[in-house]
């Protein structure tokens, strides 16, 4: 008696190509492949088992179907090099040891696993490379699969870690960069990224804002401008996060997950540090407290609603965010001819983000290197 099997739609609407069931609920896969259309049962009735098993029945399908236009020397040279290669797992663990040698901070590895078992593991786990190089329909599949599985988890972290991957299965050998997959943002995903980059704050702009704030929010809006903290950073800064030694006030930023991995403990000027310590010394648990509740700290939302008006009453016209403070605190403090290594630290953001942004260099200020070697060779014997 031949099974019938029935398109299947998913939970959340989406129609998962390939995809059926039969009367008893049991999940198959299906595909034309040439003049065939093959399927295989999946054993199970469970949506998130069957999607688990989804991408690498699918993949053994298409292999099985090559493989019988393959000669019998062909196919046992493919076993004994299928014997050889290592899954995407193995090389994800690969990645995670060189994390760790470079000593990455254990809350960017945390980030980095969440990652990997919600939105990678499930579909790329046990794929080796050469699964990879053959499936020229790999990144369609891999889409479709984590919109209707992992809604709400962006592609932009997601294709970072997987690129990463990649790359040490690429250095290894595994794959050849011409086979290696590539990834993008859809539109819609790269329209919203570049929505939500603001502009720099002329410090007039920054000023004319300044005088809308009361002392309070002032204090957070000069952290924001002098130091470049981001707004989550200032508005959940705890009271044990801020210290002295050698007669500075210092805050300790190392709890927090960074884009570098790395500690950061930042000094604070002056000008705000008698401020700071005050408020640590008066508060319990944090620096600037929820207005509602002296137990909580302040939110991001009530630090927009000062911001956005102050910002209207100083006239300010255009797009301007709360965190173009931070830009501005960058690109001032290049202006200013601070060490480029030590602005990165001080803001805990990567070199190459601070060349991209902030340091347009042209050849002819790159001279400078040229003079300062000609400095320390003046005074070489020859």
């Amino acid at each position: 008696m031949a099974i019938v099997l029935t398109k299947y739609i998913s939970k959340k609407g989406v129609d998962v190509p390939y995809l059926y069931t039969d009367k008893n609920g049991f999940f198959w896969v299906r595909k034309r492949v040439g003049d065939s259309t093959p399927r295989r049962k999946l054993d199970t009735k469970v949506e998130s088992v069957a999607m688990s098993l989804y991408i690498k029945t699918l993949n053994e399908i298409e292999k099985d179907e090559e493989l019988k236009k393959l000669s019998k020397e062909e196919k046992q040279k493919l076993e004994d090099n299928k014997a050889k290669n290592l899954l995407f797992c193995d090389f994800y663990e690969r990645m995670i040891r060189q994390k760790k040698a470079q000593e990455i901070k254990p809350s960017t590895i945390n980030r980095i696993e969440i990652i990997y078992e919600k939105s990678l593991k499930p579909f790329w786990a046990n794929l080796s490379g050469d699964d990879i190089a053959t499936d020229r329909e790999i990144v369609e599949k891999f889409i479709t699969w984590h919109k209707a599985n992992r809604e709400g988890i962006q592609f932009v972290n997601v294709y970072k870690y997987l690129g990463n991957i990649l790359r040490v299965m690429r250095e290894d050998g595994a794959i050849l960069e011409k086979d290696c997959p590539k990834f993008e943002l859809s539109k819609s995903e790269v329209g919203h990224h570049k929505q939500q980059k603001g502009r720099f704050i002329t410090h007039d702009e920054y000023l004319s804002i300044e005088e809308q704030f009361d002392d309070r929010f002032k204090l957070i809006l000069q952290m924001a401008y002098y130091m470049g903290m981001r707004k989550m950073e200032i508005g959940s800064l705890a009271c044990e996060r801020v210290i002295k030694k050698g007669g500075n006030v210092l805050i300790n930023l190392s709890h927090l997950d960074t884009k570098t991995g790395l500690e950061r403990v930042i000094p604070v000027p002056e000008r705000l540090a008698g401020e700071l310590w005050k408020l640590k010394k008066s508060n319990k648990a944090f620096i600037f407290q929820s207005p509602s509740n002296p137990e909580r700290c302040i939110s991001s939302q009530v630090i927009d609603k000062c911001w956005i008006p102050a910002k209207k009453e100083a006239g300010i016209e255009g797009r301007m965010r709360f965190h173009d403070t931070r830009h501005s605190a960058a690109s001032n403090m290049v202006k200013l001819g601070v060490n480029p290594i030590i602005i990165a630290t001080f803001l805990g953001m990567t070199i190459k983000t601070l060349q991209e942004r902030y340091l347009k260099l042209k050849p002819e200020d790159l001279l400078i290197v040229n003079e300062k070697m000609l400095e320390l060779t003046r005074g070489v014997s020859r």
